[in-house]
């Protein structure tokens, strides 16, 4: 499934979007993970949503403790 803004009538930080998501993915928070790259839009509003966050960044910045951090996808699956 696509979420979109459009779809969801919501834009992301907004916990709307991701809660659209889960429901109409028909999945709870605490068995999804939402893999962005936008601290602010991606990680914010997964949180907000009580969804598990991992960071996808090149960045030398170290994650907030709110979050993982990968640089790679391939690393995903070691945090899984």
């Amino acid at each position: 499934m696509v979420v979109t803004s459009e779809n969801a009538n919501a834009r992301k930080p907004s916990n709307e979007i991701f809660d659209f998501a889960l429901q109409n993915m028909k999945v709870q928070a605490g068995k999804t993970v939402m893999i962005g790259d936008n601290l602010s839009t991606d990680i914010a509003g997964a949180h907000a949503s009580s969804i598990a966050r991992i960071w996808l960044t090149e960045s030398k910045e170290p994650a907030p403790s709110n979050c993982e951090k990968v640089i790679e996808l391939s690393e995903i699956t070691i945090l899984l």
